[in-house]
């Protein structure tokens, strides 16, 4: 194991110079070849949001049938996913403001997990935001009590979205449910 991770630490080593125009980029790279594990872990779940939002987007384009499993219409999967995919690009390239932006996406996910089956989400969408506002603490302006109002209403936005816009069921929407 040691040994593919020497490696990985060699290609991203060799990469790393050819995306410094890439300051988002170069950021990943930074962290991930000398970055503290809160920088490493920040990063992380901010390339997990934007890989999710992507495959979000192209749940709702390319397969909609598949939308109506988490009760939503294709339209709103890509909006979300583009929005997810939004919000991990602005909080790579600022934390602070990207930080909002991220909530509303984890306020998002965890009322997609809470109307969905499986209720671990709940708990795994709020703890990825705990931990990216834990390992950014030196960074945020967690002493502005607006700045603290800001994310946690981007939150409950986040929950008014999907719970409201995105919930076919309460909208009484479901155009996309095959007729017989």
């Amino acid at each position: 194991m040691e040994g593919v991770v020497a490696k990985v630490f060699e290609i991203l080593t060799i990469a790393r110079p050819h995306f410094k125009w890439l300051p988002v980029a170069d950021k990943c790279f930074a962290a991930a070849l000398s970055g503290t594990t809160e920088e490493r872990s920040s990063v992380a779940a901010a390339l997990m949001t934007v890989a999710a939002g992507a495959a979000h987007a192209l749940q709702g384009v390319a397969a909609p049938s598949t939308c109506g499993q988490m009760n939503v219409q294709p339209w709103f999967m890509t909006c979300a996913g583009l929005w997810m995919l939004g919000s991990g690009c602005a909080f790579l390239w600022n934390e602070v403001v990207g930080l909002p932006f991220m909530a509303a996406s984890m306020g998002g996910a965890t009322a997609t997990a809470a109307l969905s089956p499986a209720k671990p989400g709940v708990f795994f969408s709020s703890a990825t935001l705990g931990a990216v506002v834990y390992c950014n603490k030196d960074k945020l302006p967690l002493d502005n009590p607006m700045y603290i109002l800001l994310v946690v209403g981007m939150w409950a936005y986040g929950i008014w979205g999907r719970a409201f816009l995105g919930n076919k069921k309460l909208r009484g929407d479901d155009s996309s449910a095959k007729k017989d």
